[in-house]
């Protein structure tokens, strides 16, 4: 590789001028970055339960998810917060889990929960805890002619929807916004009102009811009593028939046998004329004969009309006639019997009726009993007017949404909406509720006190002692924090133009430390190499080894810039203090190649073999150096969890600059020394002759006093890691940078905001009077714990904000 590399030179510079394209190229395109990547195994599932107490929502929502959820592969933990109004539930995974896969399988076991959740239950939210979740600015926003109200105003309409515009934002939240909101206060008065009237209006109509049933039943018992008085009416004149036809049959039987008896005499005195005629006729016997046979024949008349006919065989044998007339009206006062007996049928078959329909009236009047009972029971209209039933009706009423276009013949076209929203107390106050059997009609101003009212007494914000609002911006994850901060920058500026009067004080920005952090890294880094190349000139004593030396370093860089941009890497403390760690031993490799070459050139070997020499002669033993190094950084990147996503960057950074540091010193140091050490170097001085001379003493007395110095080595050692551990470690080492921040905890945790707020104000004061402050600002900070993503407000803590002025230390 040498020998191409002095045989071809122009080869090696145009590779390294490409080298140095694509590093600027890399360097431009590398975003800037606090940390790396890093993907924590923790999840979040966050959901909302309005109006839930904490037991209902451990029971509704946090224990079905975490029965849920417990069947997630690699699933190391669940832990669980169960508050008013809302659910957390955190997830841990093993290391090395794939946060991606497990976003998909908790997405869909959270869906198989939620399907059976009432609809006052929010939809869960399910986000990856990430370092990018933390704010990267927070800036103060006033306007000049503004209050509170009105500044809160342009802010919630206007500059939110412009800020969240901002390429990299992810969200914009506002602090100390005033917020005018519309209360439905459920008046438990006048629905105690409403269930008294309800209740008298139940009574009345139950009462009504009742003596609409008494009458039915009275009517009942008189048409029993009329049946009973007709049934024994009946029954008598049954009786009086049935004896009246025995008597008849009687009498017939009677006067029918007294006239057979006539006829039978007749017969006998005709009979007896007879003979007499027979014997010896005269005038008289004959005349009377004649009249006895007259007579005989009425009689015999008579019985016929009876409707029967004698004949001698029935006269002599003295058998009762059959008399039609007689049985015709027996069979007439049967038939009227007979029909007394269908009446009475009749009667108490009604007598029946009667009794089941007594038996349904009374019933009826225990049924209504029991409705009276529950109807008093359930005339309560709090349990049925309550804030579920209001806000329902509010969403169902208080709509307006697109219909589509009407267009005229002119062209011009209309949106067409449907629905109406409220825009008054007062319209709501006559939103119409429901109807109400007694009462009538009834609407929300019957049931509820409606009025506006503000979060004044709330909010706390304050900037150089004035009220504004504070403005807390987080970025996407896939955009540099630096660049956003910036673009966000450039946002304030264009607003500011746009806005007369509009002022952004930043109050807090990570894109600042991130410049602060490369600068200082950067600052090392040429400190590094500053001190190692004084150290060479001290040695070397020649300015063009020097050099060489000195031009390796920023091509070893350029080219490890260029390794980590295609590899992914990106520009942050981690990999910043991977290129610091490696400049010290970037310029190893160049330095043992350049002396061994200048040594040759020393000994008065040609300049092109001398170089090829030179660098072939130590090639394997920077190579094993170099190799040995990368050994201890590079199995870091086979390390599992959040120690690889943390340092993957520093080994690859220092295994890419360790890589370009050896390719450097075997190639491009050789081919410049054999252009740049044509003439023969200057011999070694006095001075570097008396500090070998002094080294050489000092290395045998140490040969001679073995023991001693290893003693000192474990003194050393020992003292180093005991002052290391009371040090102590931290992630970042300090740092002055022109931002300060700080937070206000109130002692007693049921204090309240005014007070709060008058001990910040005191503060902010005393901070604003010292020397250097520029901007002091304070807000309300959120709840300690999980519970801080939830957003909620803390009355007892405030965050306090300084921005320093330029070189104020």
């Amino acid at each position: 590789m040498s020998k191409y590399s002095v045989k071809k030179p122009l080869t090696i510079i145009v590779c390294v001028i490409i080298i140095i394209a694509l590093g600027i190229v890399s360097v431009t395109r590398m975003t800037p970055d606090l940390l790396p990547s890093i993907d924590l195994p923790y999840m979040v599932v966050m959901t909302t339960y309005p109006g839930g107490t904490p037991e209902e929502v451990q029971e509704e929502v946090t224990k079905p998810l975490e029965q849920s959820l417990a069947t997630l592969e690699n699933l190391k933990s669940i832990q669980s917060i169960s508050n008013a109004n809302y659910s957390l539930v955190v997830l841990e995974f093993e290391n090395g889990s794939s946060m991606d896969t497990a976003m998909v399988s908790t997405l869909q076991n959270v869906d198989l929960v939620e399907g059976s959740w009432d609809d006052t239950i929010g939809s869960p939210y399910i986000m990856k805890i990430n370092p990018t979740m933390l704010p990267i600015m927070v800036a103060a926003v006033d306007m000049e002619g503004k209050d509170n109200k009105e500044l809160s105003a342009f802010v919630n309409d206007t500059l939110l929807n412009e800020l969240e515009g901002t390429t990299g934002v992810a969200s914009v939240q506002a602090g100390g916004l005033f917020k005018e909101q519309l209360n439905v206060l459920l008046d438990d008065d006048k629905i105690n009102d409403l269930n008294t009237k309800l209740i008298k209006s139940i009574n009345k109509k139950m009462a009504e009811a009742r003596e609409q049933i008494d009458s039915g039943l009275a009517q009942v018992d008189s048409a029993q009593s009329q049946i009973s008085y007709q049934k024994k009416q009946i029954e008598k004149a049954q009786e009086s028939a049935m004896k009246q036809v025995d008597k008849a049959v009687a009498n017939a039987y009677k006067s029918a046998e007294n006239a057979i008896n006539s006829v039978q005499d007749t017969a006998d005195r005709a009979e007896e004329l007879s003979e007499i005629v027979t014997e010896g006729s005269n005038a008289k016997d004959l005349k009377e004969l004649q009249k006895t046979f007259d007579k005989l024949e009425n009689s015999l008349q008579g019985l016929s009309d009876m409707g029967q006919t004698v004949d001698a065989s029935a006269i002599d044998s003295f058998e009762l006639p059959a008399l039609s007339q007689i049985q015709g009206g027996y069979r007439g006062l049967i038939k009227g019997v007979q029909t007394m007996q269908q009446a009475q049928t009749q009667m108490a078959m009604a007598e029946v009726q009667l009794q089941a329909t007594k038996a349904q009236l009374e019933a009826a009047k225990s049924e209504l009993d029991a409705q009276a009972e529950e109807a008093l029971k359930q005339a309560d209209l709090g349990s049925m007017i309550n804030l579920d039933m209001v806000s329902n009706i509010l969403k169902g009423q208080n709509f307006d949404m697109p219909a589509g276009y009407i267009q005229k013949k002119n062209g011009s076209r209309y949106l067409v909406s449907v629905g109406d929203k409220y825009q008054s107390v007062e319209e709501i106050q006559n939103m119409y509720l429901f109807n109400a059997e007694g009462l009538g009609d009834v609407y929300l101003r019957d049931v509820a006190e409606v009025f506006k009212s503000d979060n004044s007494g709330e909010i706390y914000a304050s900037i150089n002692g004035r009220p504004g609002v504070l403005l807390t911006f987080s970025k996407q994850s896939n955009y540099a924090t630096a660049t956003t901060s910036n673009n966000i920058k450039d946002k304030f500026e264009s607003l500011e133009k746009k806005y007369e009067g509009l002022q952004f004080s930043v109050l807090m920005d990570q894109g600042e430390y991130i410049y602060l952090i490369i600068q200082a890294i950067a600052q090392s880094l040429g400190y590094g190499g500053l001190f190692a190349i004084l150290v060479l000139l001290f040695f070397l004593r020649d300015l063009k080894p020097t050099f060489i030396t000195l031009l390796s370093i920023p091509i070893s860089l350029t080219f490890a810039i260029v390794l980590m941009y295609f590899s992914g890497v990106t520009i942050n403390l981690i990999s910043l203090s991977g290129l610091a760690v490696s400049v010290g031993m970037l310029v190893d490799n160049s330095i043992v190649v350049i002396e061994n070459i200048f040594r040759l050139r020393r000994a008065g070997v040609d300049p092109k073999r001398a170089a090829v020499a030179g660098a072939k002669e130590v090639g394997a033993a920077i190579i094993s150096s170099t190799l040995t190094t990368v050994c201890v950084f590079a199995p870091i990147i086979f390390v599992q969890g959040l120690t690889r996503q943390l340092f993957s960057d520093m080994a690859l950074t220092i295994t890419f600059s360790l890589g370009a540091s050896l390719i450097v010193a075997m190639t491009l140091v050789p081919a410049l020394a054999s252009r740049m050490f044509r003439k023969d170097p200057k011999p070694e001085g006095k001075a570097y002759r008396g500090f070998q001379n002094v080294y050489k003493r000092l290395l045998n007395w140490n040969l001679n006093h073995k023991f001693l110095i290893l003693l000192i080595v474990i003194i050393m050692l020992v003292f180093s890691v005991q002052t290391a551990l009371e040090k102590g470690f931290i992630f970042i080492p300090d740092m002055s940078t022109p931002q300060m921040t700080g937070n206000i905890l109130m002692d007693d945790e049921e204090a309240k905001i005014d007070e709060t707020a008058e001990i910040s104000d005191k503060a902010l004061k005393i901070m604003e009077e010292v020397d250097g402050v520029q901007t002091a600002g304070a807000m309300l900070s959120t709840q300690s714990g999980l519970g801080g993503l939830t957003g909620e407000v803390s009355n007892t803590n405030v965050s306090i904000y300084i921005i320093l002025e330029p070189d104020t230390k």
